[in-house]
């Protein structure tokens, strides 16, 4: 994967690299591999946040267009070979309620947004960039 595939909220870059620690001499890479599914997973996480924090400033629209994206995403064949939820669980029951009847609860709860990204400093950054942390 050499560009991004999927739109990106604004103020919101996937980082450069990935940031998987497990061999310092072998880095790995967002197109390989388990890069892959990482780069998808941060992009999911970074977009869903937008989508919380444009829900929370009364931006419904834009929180709509980006929890779409999400789900239109999980359709994608590439998503689906590398992302497994062959039955859409993670659409169903945490991006459609918030989509469709603006229940954010359960992608809360899914993420911990009431305490965003606290094991995961490198997505706060993205946030923090995005000035939306």
């Amino acid at each position: 994967m050499r560009t991004w595939p999927f739109p990106q909220a604004p103020g919101y870059k996937l980082p450069a690299s990935s940031r998987l620690t497990e061999d310092p001499s072998d880095p790995a890479e967002w197109g390989v591999g388990s890069g892959v599914a990482e780069a998808f997973f941060t992009w999911s996480e970074v977009t869903a946040y937008a989508a919380y924090i444009a829900h929370q400033r009364g931006d419904d629209s834009t929180a709509a267009s980006s929890l779409r994206w999400i789900a239109d995403a999980y359709s994608d064949a590439y998503v689906q070979a590398v992302i497994d939820d062959p039955d859409g669980l993670y659409v169903t029951h945490v991006i459609d309620p918030a989509l469709h009847q603006r229940d954010f609860g359960p992608l809360v709860a899914f993420y911990g947004f009431d305490q965003p990204f606290r094991s995961a400093p490198a997505l706060a950054d993205i946030a923090r960039a995005a000035g939306d942390l």
